[in-house]
């Protein structure tokens, strides 16, 4: 028998007693992943970091269903490259190409690359885990703000979904105009 992967546990590490059940799947995990922070439980992060499946199985439950589990999973290895020292969290905002815009509009990100590695990770069909690592570290290297960990989950979820459309709206999310605008005014 196995267990519901619909909810997590009261009182579980990072995991405030008081979580409501009714909250999407993926803020709960986001909520998870930032209580584990919050609370120094950084072995759970190294864990994810080092693809260890104790908490790596803990971030699969919080999956609605089966077909979501790899996302999930993924997207908290993610959440720990990212934050590698990090004894806050970042929230982060908007898709990974508004993310990666926003970055290459800072000062001296022209060298982190970041159209190079957008379009290596949108070109293909499969998702591209260890192109999606690599620019967690750049962004983290470049002091730059992650996405939004939910929006991340929604779009990883929506992968294969020709109708979403999700890696031409990163790309057009990281050429939106007022990444230039702010690249070019400094």
């Amino acid at each position: 028998m196995t267990a519901p992967v619909t909810s997590h546990t009261p009182g579980e590490a990072g995991v405030e007693e008081d979580a409501p059940f009714d909250v999407p799947s993926e803020q709960r995990l986001t909520r998870w992943l930032a209580g584990c922070l919050r609370s120094g439980q950084y072995d759970l992060l190294v864990d994810l970091r080092k693809g260890g499946t104790r908490a790596d199985s803990r971030a699969r439950l919080f999956a609605d269903c089966d077909a979501d589990r790899e996302v999930f999973g993924q997207v908290a290895h993610l959440y720990a490259i990212y934050h590698r020292g990090a004894t806050e969290p970042a929230y982060g905002y908007g898709s990974l190409g508004d993310a990666m815009g926003r970055a290459q509009a800072k000062p001296g990100a022209r060298a982190a690359g970041f159209p190079l590695k957008l379009n290596r990770i949108v070109s293909g069909r499969a998702i591209r885990w260890r192109d999606l690592e690599k620019a967690m570290v750049t962004l983290r290297e470049q002091g730059a703000r992650p996405p939004a960990w939910t929006q991340l989950i929604i779009d990883l979820r929506r992968w294969h979904d020709r109708a979403a459309r999700v890696p031409e709206s990163w790309v057009g999310d990281f050429d939106r105009p007022f990444h230039r605008a702010e690249s070019n005014s400094r």
